[in-house]
């Protein structure tokens, strides 16, 4: 079933489908859509695949600003490369080229307005070979 504006809030009570606890990961991504939302406009949406065999979408808008999400996914799977003119600009990555590449995912779980929690992937990194750790501290309340 496809969201609309009109019953955007009913779908945002639904449960989650995968639950990732809050930490660092090292993730696959899997698949990339481009679509429109009613509420929300052109929208990216990013699919990562997780060491457990779950996965997690992460949307984004389509700028690639400095310090834009879809900049910050881009950047964290492509490693710069050249061409006869010089480096290949974020606009012409091919999403081909992203596709099966690994980097680092911080996930938080949030609660959204209505309640229900949701496993989001906070930020992305380039893959360093080095095992992070993380202490999360939960505000009170």
């Amino acid at each position: 079933m496809s969201v609309t504006a009109k019953n955007l809030k009913q779908h945002s009570k639904k449960q989650p489908l995968h639950r990732i606890e809050d930490g660092w990961y090292s993730v696959k991504l899997i698949d990339i859509t481009y679509n429109f939302h009613p509420a929300y406009g052109k929208r990216w949406q990013f699919i990562f695949e997780f060491p457990c065999g779950k996965t997690l979408m992460r949307t984004t808008s389509p700028s690639l600003g400095i310090g834009s999400a879809r900049r910050s996914i881009i950047e964290a799977l492509f490693e710069p490369e050249t061409d006869m003119v010089g480096e290949i600009p974020l606009q012409n990555v091919e999403n081909q080229w992203l596709i099966g590449k690994k980097c680092q995912a911080l996930v938080v779980n949030k609660k959204n307005k209505h309640g229900v929690e949701y496993s989001n992937i906070d930020s992305l990194y380039k893959e360093t070979g080095k095992k992070a750790t993380l202490t999360l501290i939960k505000k009170p309340g």
